[in-house]
């Protein structure tokens, strides 16, 4: 379980990964507490608790402004999203998972399937690795890497037929 008194994150990484951190934080307190839809008064109040104290304010807002898209992506694409991992969890559930893990493959799933044009698949897979190192169990890693290429793979392939 993460403890987000302890979490320690630093301000010097770029927006897109800083940003990508803090939503799978927000999103485990979410998910933690059952919260499965976009608050903004929930949203200002964990902001104000995760963003490092020492971002410039325009890093601030950019960050703030990535998260709050992040999210609402999330969110608002909630279901849809449950499904396609459910896909790929073969004699399993996402239901099973770890908290983080869940968290983890969920905002790496949106960005696969809503944020294709903005964000290459293998830096999305990577970071999804890099936070489950952080945040995860020791198993955890491997496990996202490898629902997170099947679904990489199935979104390639559903792309490629549209392009036909």
């Amino acid at each position: 379980m993460i403890s987000l008194d302890s979490v320690s994150l630093s301000s010097h990484k770029r927006v897109s990964s800083l940003a990508r951190e803090l939503a799978v934080l927000f999103l485990y307190k979410c998910e933690t507490q059952r919260i499965y839809f976009f608050s903004p008064t929930y949203f200002q109040t964990t902001m104000a608790q995760l963003l490092p104290e020492e971002l410039n304010p325009v890093r601030r807002r950019k960050v703030r402004s990535l998260v709050r898209q992040l999210i609402r992506e999330v969110f608002g694409h909630y279901y849809e999203l449950v499904v396609q991992i459910d896909g790929q969890l073969h004699n399993w559930s996402i239901a099973r998972l770890h908290a983080v893990d869940k968290v983890i493959i969920i905002l790496a799933t949106s960005e696969l399937l809503y944020r294709r044009h903005k964000t290459p698949p293998a830096v999305v897979i990577t970071q999804a690795i890099e936070l489950a190192k952080v945040y995860g169990t020791s198993d955890s890693a491997g496990f996202i890497n490898g629902i997170l290429d099947g679904l990489a793979q199935a979104v390639r392939q559903v792309t490629s037929e549209e392009n036909e």
